[in-house]
């Protein structure tokens, strides 16, 4: 008789935590629904959406790219606002849905992964998630790497994934079409597909079908991709946009790469996330002390790093004084490099077997998906994204970590009411561009016959990537694709300004 009770308390209990994940993920996607709307328009769009696109995908994307999948969806989305924003809030809920059911389900977790995602830097924000050209690209592919992962979660608590013809064939198509979207992610795919048929062979003396199906499929769609000749335009030299590090430069290309670029947006922008990140890992350090001494002169150590490093970081961005001058890019850089051995090195102590597992898979993920970078040219926010999401999974893993067998529910509304600050944020800037933007389509539909056109620029420009032409390429893809003739004369000002020459 007790028994079935409990069997019945059970059944109680996670009927209600899935009554509760659908109502959380159908919120957070009637949010970003209306979010991704009021996302303008912009750049590269412009030419997708236009004869451009058409022109592309006529030519199979010759001496363009080998983005096959990024290219198309880049095509339909701009032609379609209503499609964009469903498509858009589908991927990132259902991706926050992959990163929760990765890490944990409980609530608290499951808003801090949401109050990270909206707290993302504006530099990666604007390219990677506003700007549609981005989006196809980085969020999508990121999203597809994290459905293999899902998948083969069974390897963090050493458990053997059922295998089936549909999952293996499933698995090909995934392989193929992952590896069409973004050349780092298409390489880092590779080296994962063959890191799971290695793991499990020396694990379980057994290869999976699905495995060998998904290394197949990465193999195919990483062979389509890198077979357009833009990119042996690219080791040749004869690309006007992008370059590779030469042998006789290599090292001091990688170093100048890590110091400008890549250690910023990898890690020392992360504002907020290092700064949970670093009270997560020292809480659980602490904890470990309580239980083993053992390194405690090491673990003071590692205390100290992750208390320093947010300061100095935030400190930094808010004051923004080069006490170094040139050289200050260097300390920074430093400085991040140590911080990530720091988290890496505390992940070591960790016990519990999975959560370890997936920890370190996330940051070795995040070197093996940087390691391109170091040798390609330009580098753009926008390729951070990826490593971005895994940063948070190795946040919400040490909060769980952190906080195990405690009453935490006091942060719950607590982080709620950030994510309420932050989305109003977001609601306002791009509520505040979209409003500029339907004005100067407006403006200039009713002004098409005049040979000069005055038009205002979109505000918050550190949240929106080019979204004004700034070119004769951009101007012409812009005038395409809201059906402007060629030869008007378009001129952008300031928003303020173009509002006080038209009440004039």
């Amino acid at each position: 008789m007790n028994k079935k009770k409990n069997d019945k308390k059970k059944k109680d209990n996670l009927k209600k935590i899935s009554n509760s994940n659908y109502k959380f993920y159908l919120g957070i996607f009637i949010f970003l629904l209306f979010l991704t709307f009021l996302f303008p328009y912009s750049i590269d769009d412009w030419a997708w959406g236009s004869q451009f696109g058409i022109e592309k995908l006529q030519s199979l994307f010759a001496n363009y790219n080998g983005r096959w999948c990024g290219n198309i969806l880049a095509m339909i989305l701009t032609r379609s606002r209503i499609l964009r924003a469903f498509f858009m809030a589908f991927i990132l809920s259902f991706m926050m849905y992959l990163v929760n059911k990765l890490t944990s389900i409980d609530s608290n977790s499951r808003w801090l992964g949401i109050l990270l995602l909206v707290a993302l830097p504006n530099l990666i924000l604007r390219q990677a998630v506003v700007w549609t050209s981005g989006f196809v690209n980085y969020v999508v592919s990121i999203f597809l790497v994290l459905i293999y992962v899902y998948q083969n979660r069974g390897l963090f608590y050493d458990e053997v994934d059922k295998e089936t013809k549909i999952k293996s064939f499933l698995m090909l198509i995934l392989g193929f079409i992952s590896c069409l979207f973004i050349e780092h992610v298409t390489l880092y795919l590779v080296v994962l597909a063959i890191f799971v048929i290695a793991y499990k062979y020396v694990k379980y003396k057994h290869i999976s079908a699905s495995s060998i199906c998904y290394f197949i499929g990465c193999v195919c769609g990483t062979i389509l991709m890198f077979c357009n000749q833009a990119y042996f335009n690219v080791v040749e030299g004869d690309d006007y946009y992008r370059a590779i590090s030469s042998k006789s430069k290599f090292i001091i290309d990688a170093i100048h790469s890590f110091v400008d670029v890549i250690a910023n947006e990898l890690i020392f922008q992360n504002l907020l996330l290092n700064i949970v990140l670093s009270i997560c890992v020292i809480t659980f350090l602490r904890n470990y002390l309580k239980k083993n001494d053992r390194y405690k002169k090491y673990i003071n150590g590692a205390i100290l790093i992750l208390s320093a490093f947010p300061i100095y970081a935030v400190t930094y961005k808010f004051v923004g004084i080069d006490f170094l001058f040139k050289y200050t890019k260097y300390l920074n850089s430093f400085l991040a490099t140590i911080y990530y051995l720091t988290i890496f090195l505390c992940s070591l102590l960790i016990k519990d077997v999975p959560k370890k597992k997936k920890i370190i898979f996330c940051l070795v993920s995040n070197a093996i998906l940087t390691a391109p970078l170091f040798v390609v040219k330009p580098i753009g926010s926008r390729c951070f994204f990826p490593m971005y999401v895994l940063w948070i999974i190795v946040a919400i893993e040490f909060f769980t970590l952190a906080f195990e067998n405690k009453k935490i529910d006091v942060m719950k509304p607590i982080v709620i009411s950030w994510i309420g600050i932050f989305s109003g944020f977001l609601i306002f800037i791009y509520g505040t561009s979209f409003i500029v933007e339907y004005q100067r389509i407006n403006f200039v539909k009713k002004h098409i016959s005049e040979e000069e056109i005055i038009l205002p620029k979109l505000p918050y420009e550190d949240f929106i990537w080019l979204g004004d032409p700034y070119n004769k390429y951009s101007d012409q893809h812009f005038k395409n694709y809201y059906g402007v003739p060629q030869d008007r004369n378009l001129i952008f000002v300031p928003v303020e300004e173009w509002k006080k020459g038209n009440k004039k």
